[in-house]
């Protein structure tokens, strides 16, 4: 946010000498989540007259989610899965076995889309493999495709959270930081239940 001019700044102590401290304001400015946004601030005399040089214009200007975003990394545990098979172990699911499950796993698409009234949709396309050796099963497709839809709300400059339709706003939602890079991308971080991050997709705008 820009200051006030210098000549508004001398007119007002010409005026009132040495003002208190008291007299100050210093307020916060979200901004919100597209395009260039404007603050006009007003200051009027006793006479309800504006005083000179007001109103003060303030803009600024921040990227926006708005529109439609295409995956080109999604890295989930520290491990990019954007088109890469990564191949893991894990304790069975299974009490009965003490063989550790083998999980293989890749992201092939993902797309979302944010919209002006709050509302996002999302699609992703991938690859999902679960292998219990205790109990061996053959999967005739292991590719998957899902998606959905739900609401996001913009918490500050760089936070909004999400929640899917169905789900409690309230209660059952994640958050999530947004960056822009150099580039243009938005890199979206996902938090977990304590605040560490999860989660991460770079998305390259489409629409």
């Amino acid at each position: 946010m820009a200051p006030p001019t210098s000549a508004v700044v001398a007119s007002f102590f010409a005026i009132v000498g040495n003002p208190p401290s008291s007299w100050f304001k210093r307020p916060e400015w979200t901004l919100g989540a597209s395009g260039e946004q404007q603050v006009l601030v007003t200051v009027k005399n006793l006479q309800d007259q504006l005083v000179q040089g007001a109103p003060l214009s303030f803009k600024a200007t921040t990227g926006t989610i708005i529109g439609k975003w295409t995956a080109v990394s999604v890295k989930r545990g520290g491990y990019d899965l954007f088109k890469n098979v990564r191949s893991y172990t894990e304790p069975n699911k299974n009490p009965n076995c003490i063989e550790k499950a083998i999980i293989s796993t890749r992201v092939d698409e993902f797309d979302i889309e944010f919209k002006l009234n709050y509302i996002y949709t999302y699609q992703e396309k991938g690859y999902y493999k679960y292998i219990d050796p205790c109990n061996p099963r053959i999967y005739s497709d292991p590719n998957y495709s899902e998606g959905g839809t739900g609401k996001y709300v913009v918490v500050n400059e760089n936070t909004f959270k999400i929640w899917e339709v169905g789900e409690n706003g309230d209660d059952d939602f994640t958050i999530v930081k947004f960056v822009f890079n150099d580039n243009g991308e938005l890199r979206l971080i996902f938090l977990d239940e304590n605040d560490k991050f999860g989660h991460e997709y770079t998305l390259k705008r489409i629409q």
